[in-house]
């Protein structure tokens, strides 16, 4: 973990994010297993927060970092495939987004999506890092809601 010296302010915290993210212990849980939200006021140091504490993560688990957009044009899921390329999932085939259009299609698409990751999981813990979750556009957040929902009783490990 990293030293008072190092970080000053947010160690209670950093402790907390090393609790519950332990990558040693992510491997008896299931994709989708929620593990934390950093939240408060713009300009707190939730970003440096969790910057700090996916340094110590590096020699232990994948750790892939993606950024919502809230700006003209961001396609839906946009932050989800981003998270896909740095994981090398290949989702050009999956990631229709005709499918996002019936109920149906979107949950297919979603269980898709959620086993892929569970497979890419099974050779080593990963931590995902959305941040700006605000500025998600409502496919991506309905992806996470998916997520962290889903488990061994949905088909995903």
């Amino acid at each position: 973990m990293t030293s008072p010296e190092h970080f000053v302010g947010r160690l209670d915290e950093l402790a907390a994010l090393a609790e519950i993210c332990d990558p040693a212990r992510a491997r008896t849980r299931a994709v989708g297993t929620p593990t934390g939200c950093v939240i408060g006021p713009a300009g707190i140091g939730k970003t440096r927060l969790v910057e700090e504490f996916v340094r110590d993560l590096a020699d232990r688990a994948t750790v892939v970092w993606t950024r919502c957009w809230d700006g003209p044009g961001t396609p839906a899921l946009w932050p989800i495939e981003r998270i896909f390329d740095q994981l090398g999932i290949d989702t050009a085939l999956s990631i229709d987004h005709d499918r996002l259009e019936g109920e149906r299609d979107r949950f297919g698409l979603f269980s898709e999506l959620a086993a892929a990751l569970a497979r890419r999981a099974e050779r080593e813990p990963i931590v995902v890092v959305i941040d700006d979750l605000h500025w998600a556009d409502p496919a991506t957040l309905e992806m996470v809601r998916f997520l962290s929902r889903a488990g061994p009783q949905n088909g995903v490990a």
